[in-house]
């Protein structure tokens, strides 16, 4: 894999190319279609539960941290922070008629993009999200 470039060109190309796209199977290991991962939808991620004292105050190791669900739950719930504040800036810039918005049209546009991004270099191309 080229490491120096000489211009902009080439590293556009290299990251439009195929070759070297990274994925679930080659960054977080072999893809299991049983894996919950395939399953998930978006009403499962915004859907919240109250979580109880008892797992609040269990014991946790580290190194959970870095198994392939922990990075795969972490990229999902970026994603969809990053698209929920994508949705709420929208409504913002709608609702604002005539009165000084905050935001442009372009904020929640990149909010947007940034999920996307992330749902795209990282989960699965089978995945609901993707």
């Amino acid at each position: 894999m080229q490491i120096s470039f000489s211009d902009d060109k080439e590293i556009s190309e290299l990251k439009n190319s195929r070759e070297h796209k990274l994925n679930a199977r080659n960054t977080l290991g072999l893809m299991n279609k049983d894996d919950w991962i395939f399953n998930l939808n978006i009403g499962n991620v915004m859907y919240l539960n109250c979580l109880g004292s008892d797992e609040l105050n269990m014991p946790i190791e580290k190194t959970h941290e870095f198994s392939k669900d922990a990075m795969l739950e972490k990229v999902v719930l970026i994603a969809s922070a990053y698209y929920c504040v994508a949705i709420e800036m929208k409504f913002l810039v709608d609702e604002s008629t005539g009165e000084q918005c905050v935001y442009s049209k372009k904020d929640p546009e990149t909010f947007h993009a940034k999920a996307l991004h992330l749902v795209s270099k990282f989960l699965p191309a089978q995945s609901p999200l993707a």
